[in-house]
């Protein structure tokens, strides 16, 4: 779509002067056409355009580039290299600009088959000057060429805003945009290795490193020709392993925290609502208030998923809860363990959770024939929801949706959360008939839109990352351990440590002593703590642990699994892996930063595989464990020594440290348990 042609006096002046660098290796037609559609923009200081000749064998590219100089004197620099490729023609550019006008404000990539309406870089200076921290504007691409449209122009969107979730698993903006000066003092150049396409897409990671984001132009006047020869068709063909140097060359970007931050701020899994309040909220962490919508902003945020499923992202979990499992304090530590568990069940339909107290953690599966009983009666009840049943109930039109959906119901789990006091009557208990009129009420506008048949623009194309594929692919591929999806606890600025201990290691006081001390040195810290009980454990064990420290996450194990096999070793047995436990112990440990096991625990066999998996290990035995014997009858030294390797550090008082040196195990990789806090954080740091 052509925008209007506009005049020096409407141009916006965002930005005092613009550059524009053009890459050219041969299409010398194509290069003159893109040199004039730059030369020719609507703006009051004429943007200065810099050819860069990559070598080019042709004749007639520096005929053309003769001819353009000739057209637009003083506004055109030509300069000729040695071949070196796309990254290293615009980096040529960039430099000549910056060093020969130093007043420059921003500069434009335009490719040499490609051109600019005369109202472009207008349009991308206010978008960009419009957004303060901004460092590029990208733009929606019209292609022309080769496309299948009657007219000879579709436009493709990549997103609808910018958006670092998808933008780590493809390029989200088109080389064609507008980039802040500051971007490139900020040492933000293209990578001059890249030889095999996407180089732009590895730029703007760097520029999203460097703390610069993106802004969409809505209507850039950007016209990308579409060609079979181009370098992103052949880039395609070597997707992966592409994919796999991004995530290696941007680490910090790709780190497990980093992608489930970005997903709970831009494309939350659940959409929260409160059957008593009526509250909803989008999160990703169902104990975090995450963003707050009524319900008519989540009936049209559905609405416009409908009609754009691959553009606008919806929460794609209902989350219907009542009761004392999602209120503000009762049980909130146990809540993403929860969470973690009952969705490592595919959920491909309703599936409700009915919650009681008790002195541990269990589980079983019930009758889903009883379903509307467990939803009227339950103390504390959640519906998981997958939204697409919404749109099945659309069609049969029920009067009662939530009754519809509950008959239904695919599984029901009876679910005991360990309690360390007595629970109180729940004051909900009054009207918990009316559950099913409060969620019919929920549903019922949900499956109203549901109803009419969305409106698609016929030249309007979607091209980006869609984003269930974004969480399938990212999300759950590097953060969960198949089945079970990533264990829902977004990071905060501190570092996340997830301290695994067995009930042999709490079996009298003096062991419970120093458990909790060494949990509060760990608190102390500034660490966040996630607590795993190794197995069912009594109350009063239970209770000692977790009150040893402010632990945000009581993780339950609530299908206990029978002792794992042992093989001997120096006189010793030594535990190995489990393998009914091996998917949910590794998918916990890719939740947290820090795997720490006090003493000796089923999570042990599994450090090796955490610690390639660049999570910190640490083994920690208090000098107390070593003088009782007390794990399992097993010498806790002599198993020490045989997973030393499995461990970044172990941690011991003196004693312990100098029976696991006569053990063989270095004294680089000994740390007094004092110091183990400081040495955790400065690890992690680098």
């Amino acid at each position: 779509m052509r925008g209007p042609l506009l005049t020096e006096n409407d141009a916006p002046s965002a930005f005092r002067r613009i550059g524009v660098v053009v890459p050219v290796y041969g299409h010398s037609r194509f290069a003159v056409e893109a040199v004039r559609s730059a030369c020719e923009q609507m703006l009051a200081t004429p943007p200065i355009v810099a050819v860069v000749d990559d070598g080019c064998p042709n004749p007639e590219t520096q005929h053309a580039l003769t001819a353009c100089r000739a057209r637009y004197p003083g506004r055109v620099i030509s300069l000729r290299q040695r071949n070196g490729g796309l990254s290293a023609a615009r980096n040529t550019g960039v430099r000549a600009l910056l060093g020969l006008f130093p007043d420059t404000d921003a500069i434009f990539f335009l490719d040499a088959d490609n051109r600019l309406e005369n109202y472009a870089i207008a349009a991308y200076s206010a978008a960009l000057g419009a957004e303060e921290g901004a460092g590029w504007a990208f733009p929606d691409v019209h292609a022309f060429g080769l496309t299948p449209m009657v007219d000879g122009v579709d436009v493709r969107e990549t997103t609808v805003a910018d958006s670092a979730l998808r933008h780590r698993r493809g390029n989200i903006s088109e080389a064609g945009s507008l980039v802040r000066s500051e971007v490139f003092r900020a040492g933000v150049f293209y990578d001059e290795t890249m030889k095999f396409g996407l180089e732009d897409w590895d730029f703007w990671l760097s520029a999203r490193e460097a703390g610069f984001h993106g802004v969409r132009v809505t209507d850039p006047g950007f016209l990308y020709r579409v060609r079979p020869e181009s370098m992103v068709a052949q880039s395609r063909r070597q997707t992966d392993e592409i994919m796999a140097g991004m995530q290696r060359k941007h680490f910090d970007l790709f780190a497990r925290s980093a992608i489930l931050a970005d997903e709970h701020e831009e494309a939350p899994r659940f959409l929260m609502a409160d059957l008593e309040t009526g509250a909803l909220r989008a999160t990703s962490d169902p104990v975090l208030p995450g963003r707050k919508m009524t319900l008519r902003e989540a009936v049209a945020l559905f609405e416009k998923h409908l009609s754009g499923i691959h553009e606008h992202d919806v929460p794609p979990m209902l989350v219907a809860h009542h009761g004392r499992a999602a209120a503000e304090v009762e049980w909130r530590k146990d809540l993403r363990s929860l969470f973690f568990e009952a969705l490592a069940e595919p959920v491909t339909g309703p599936h409700i959770l009915s919650i009681r107290a008790a002195d541990h953690a269990s589980r079983f599966v019930g009758d889903t024939r009883r379903a509307r009983k467990d939803l009227e009666a339950a103390e504390a009840l959640i519906a998981l929801i997958p939204l697409n049943e919404l749109s099945r109930l659309a069609f049969e039109r029920p009067k009662r949706p939530g009754l519809a959906l509950v008959r239904d119901v695919t599984r029901v789990e009876h679910w005991s959360l360990p309690t360390l006091e007595p629970v109180p009557p729940f004051p909900g208990h009054v009207g918990r008939k009316r559950r099913i009129a409060r969620l019919s009420a929920l549903l019922r506008p949900f499956t109203r839109v549901s109803q009419a048949r969305p409106l698609q623009h016929a030249s309007r194309f979607y091209r980006g990352p869609i984003v269930k594929d974004v969480r399938e692919l990212m999300a759950d591929d590097l953060c969960g351990y198949a089945p079970f999806k990533p264990f829902p606890f977004i990071p905060g600025g501190r570092e996340r440590c997830l301290v695994a201990v067995a009930p042999a290691s709490l079996a009298d006081e003096a062991l419970q002593d120093a458990f909790g001390r060494f949990c509060e040195r760990l608190s102390r810290a500034g660490l966040r703590l996630s607590l795993a009980l190794d197995g069912q454990t009594a109350n009063p064990a239970f209770a000692r642990a977790a009150q040893a420290a402010d632990f945000e996450n009581i993780l339950l194990d609530p299908v206990p699994a029978p002792p794992p096999a042992d093989f001997g070793f120096m006189g010793s047995d030594i535990p190995v892996q489990d393998p009914s436990k091996h998917a949910r112990l590794m998918a916990l440990a890719r939740g947290h930063d820090a795997l720490i096991t006090f003493g000796i625990t089923d999570f042990l066999p599994f450090a090796g595989e955490a610690k390639g998996d660049k999570i910190l290990t640490i083994l920690a035995l208090d000098d107390v464990l070593i003088e009782r014997d007390a794990v399992r009858g097993r010498d806790p030294v002599t198993v020490a020594a045989a997973y030393e390797h499995a461990h970044h550090a172990i941690a011991a008082g003196v004693k312990g440290r100098k029976a696991l040196a006569n053990c063989g195990v270095p004294s680089s990789r000994l740390v007094p348990t004092e110091a183990l806090a400081f040495t955790i954080k400065s690890r992690l740091a680098h």
